[in-house]
């Protein structure tokens, strides 16, 4: 393991579940973890836009920030939860000027140290971070689709780091204007999610002695020699785990399928065990998991024993992230080059984007007498945003110079089977060169993949 090691908030679950996680994901090479998705990508955009709106309140959402394009749908995502940080008290007042009140963003934090263990441990920047008289809250954006409880140990380390740049260094007790603070929230914003802001509360004190410890206990068994490693849903964030480095989470998928509930550490010599990247066809435990595949998940559920369905629901994250880490190997494989029997890549569904530019857009809607704050909120609506509106929905004129205006982009990449209808992408290696004069399709360096499922 090297000899500095930092934890971040958002994997503190992972290494609490697996302590032998730190040094698995530390021996894997940084050019073979998993890049940036077209999700975290959309995710980076609005956390910066969140941050561009909480320090210039008063001005329009820009068209870009610090490199990022912003999007309508951009826009529209943080316009759902955006009232929540606007109206907050703790932002209100600290605008204001009124003693008492606190509002960051984007706050830079050394948790590590205030627990006890070594500076630069655990480091970590907060979303949000308020204080109004009597309490303190914590807050975190979320853009994905799966619901994120706001109980979890990255809130709980932030609010610790957050805490403990309230306090006097030299009494160890919260700054006077600070000192009536008593509860602490932990919240979640989350536009895409059905309930959008989700907070729990703490006794400020209980609560934050019972985090120092169990994080400070946590981290120090990770950081030892040989510490053992555990299987479990966690797995989905491990780098080792992607890549297929880790025994014990492969050991796992086969005792998953066959409905146990149960994984065992794997050490050789008093190390955690790093296994060499393999090929996906010569995994070891292949035979297994096709042999259950076939034997056990082709039953009807309405078969299965009360105690079955609990096993193998128990198992469910396990499973599911195997099978989501090798589409991504697959993936990567096919674009290199490699062929896997009975896939192939093709141009997956694309988006449609404006042919003219703004400024003839703009000219071309308000011929057609639409108000400003239905095509323009704050910027540019897109083109499935546009068809709905009504003046172009109940007019085949207007319907018909929007068609014109419109073009479908090339869609993403996406593995299929042979027998799918769409034409094959032929030279895979040149989609993912840079060259001057391109010899069939082509995708943008930030177009992400999709691999689709196959049978043969």
């Amino acid at each position: 393991m090297p000899d500095h090691t930092e934890i971040s908030p958002s994997g503190l679950s992972r290494v609490l579940a697996c302590a032998g996680s730190v040094a698995a994901q530390a021996a894997v090479p940084p050019e073979e973890r998993p890049g940036d998705s077209p999700q975290s990508t959309q995710g980076t955009r609005r956390h910066t836009l969140a941050a561009y709106r909480f320090d210039n309140p008063d001005k329009p959402n820009p068209t870009e920030v610090d490199g990022h394009q912003i999007t309508g749908e951009d826009v529209f995502a943080l316009n759902e939860v955006w009232p929540y940080v606007r109206d907050h008290p703790a932002y209100v007042g600290h605008r204001a000027g009124k003693p008492g009140f606190l509002a960051v963003s984007e706050k830079k934090l050394e948790i590590g140290k205030c627990i006890g263990l070594d500076p630069g441990i655990i480091t970590g920047t907060i979303d949000l971070g308020f204080v109004s008289p009597g309490v303190v809250e914590v807050a975190d954006w979320k853009f994905g689709y799966f619901p994120v409880d706001p109980d979890s140990w990255q809130l709980k380390a932030y609010a610790l780091g957050f805490m403990r740049s309230l306090v006097d260094e030299s009494t160890g007790l919260f700054l006077p204007e600070y000192a009536q603070v008593r509860n602490l929230k932990l919240t979640i914003l989350q536009p895409t999610d059905s309930v959008k802001v989700k907070t729990v509360e703490f006794d400020i004190f209980r609560a934050s002695k019972e985090w120092m410890q169990a994080i400070k206990d946590g981290v120090k068994r990770a950081l030892q020699p040989g510490a053992p490693r555990h299987a479990g849903s966690h797995c989905k964030f491990c780098a080792a785990a992607e890549t297929f480095r880790c025994d014990t989470y492969l050991r796992s998928i086969g005792d998953g399928l066959q409905g146990s509930n149960t994984s065992v550490p794997v050490t050789s010599g008093g190390q955690p065990v790093i296994m060499a990247k393999p090929d996906v066809r010569e995994i070891s435990h292949v035979d297994l998991i096709d042999d259950v595949v076939n034997t056990k998940l082709t039953r009807n559920p309405e078969d299965l024993s009360l105690d079955e369905i609990g096993r193998l629901l128990d198992q469910e994250g396990l499973v599911v992230g195997f099978f989501k880490n090798l589409r991504q190997h697959a993936q990567k494989l096919r674009e290199g080059g490699q062929r896997i029997p009975g896939w192939k890549l093709v141009h997956g569904k694309g988006s449609r984007e404006w042919i003219p530019d703004e400024k003839e857009i703009v000219t071309e809607f308000k011929k057609w007498q639409l108000k400003k704050a239905e095509y323009y909120p704050d910027i540019l609506i897109s083109p499935a945003q546009a068809e709905k509106l009504p003046k172009i929905v109940n007019s085949k004129t207007y319907s018909k110079r929007l068609a014109e205006m419109v073009r479908k982009k090339e869609g993403k990449p996406t593995l299929v089977p042979e027998e799918d209808p769409r034409p094959e992408i032929r030279d895979v290696t040149q989609m993912f060169e840079d060259e001057t004069e391109p010899e069939g399709p082509t995708l943008a360096p930030n177009e992400g993949v999709i691999l689709m499922p196959w049978e043969m």
